[in-house]
């Protein structure tokens, strides 16, 4: 009777190994269907992305800073008010040299902030200007879906890169041209930014020495206030750089 009952139960827990293995063989199969039908998805986008006409393939690497002045769909009065004040400044245009197709029609794309291999509506889009009286560069900053953090908001990372990429190029300008290393890059973040919300930015520098410079950057909401009735400040800090000697003439 005891041999008969432990039989009874190697037998049911066999059944209970077998109902699982059934369940993975089902999961197996579920997961090589989707993986099948993700893979033919892949393929198809590619086989369509294949047949895009030239003038699609065109807008779809253009380049992050717009080569004509303002040209963004994302544009706003606001945005013409605040660039207004930076032109009557002496605001030079600036446009990163690698945004700009080369004699051969290609984009450099070893920036991550400038890579345009995704629509470039996706990513940071920026307008800027370099006051050169008050060593200051300003512009408008737009921040896509590529740059998703917390929902509809952009991360914090994508924010350190703008103003890694703002406090380094006003480095750049006040510094004779020369490109600084930078030492430190101080981060404070106090409003989340809104994807596809245009903010100002700002790199100001505060101090210049010949092998020193020390600036501080923020990014602002152009309309919105706060209980003080400010400009709401999404994130601001300082950035210390190491300059190159200057060449002797």
């Amino acid at each position: 009777m005891i041999a008969i009952s432990s039989f009874l139960i190697i037998l049911c827990q066999f059944g209970t190994i077998a109902d699982g293995l059934s369940v993975q063989r089902t999961s197996v199969r579920r997961a090589a269907a989707l993986f099948k039908s993700a893979t033919l998805t892949v393929a198809d986008i590619e086989s369509s992305s294949s047949t895009i006409d030239e003038e699609t393939k065109i807008f779809r690497n253009q380049p992050l800073a717009s080569p004509v002045p303002c040209e963004f769909e994302w544009w706003n009065d606001a945005c013409n008010t605040y660039l207004d004040k930076l032109d009557e400044a002496g605001g030079e245009h600036f446009v990163a040299s690698h945004d700009e197709p080369d004699a051969t029609g290609k984009t450099n794309k070893n920036n991550w902030l400038h890579v345009t291999s995704s629509d470039p509506n996706q990513r940071i889009q920026y307008e800027v200007r370099y006051i050169d009286g008050l060593q200051t560069m300003g512009g408008i900053a737009r921040f896509g879906i590529d740059c998703e953090g917390p929902p509809q908001c952009a991360h914090g990372g994508s924010i350190a890169t703008v103003a890694d990429a703002l406090t380094t190029t006003c480095c750049f300008k006040a510094a004779s041209e020369r490109w600084g290393m930078r030492t430190r890059l101080d981060c404070n973040y106090r409003e989340a930014i809104p994807l596809g919300t245009p903010v100002r930015m700002e790199a100001t520098v505060i101090d210049l020495k010949k092998r020193k410079a020390v600036l501080e950057w923020s990014i602002h909401s152009l309309t919105e206030l706060d209980r003080n009735g400010n400009l709401i400040r999404h994130a601001f800090g300082s950035a210390d750089f190491l300059l190159p000697r200057l060449s002797k003439e």
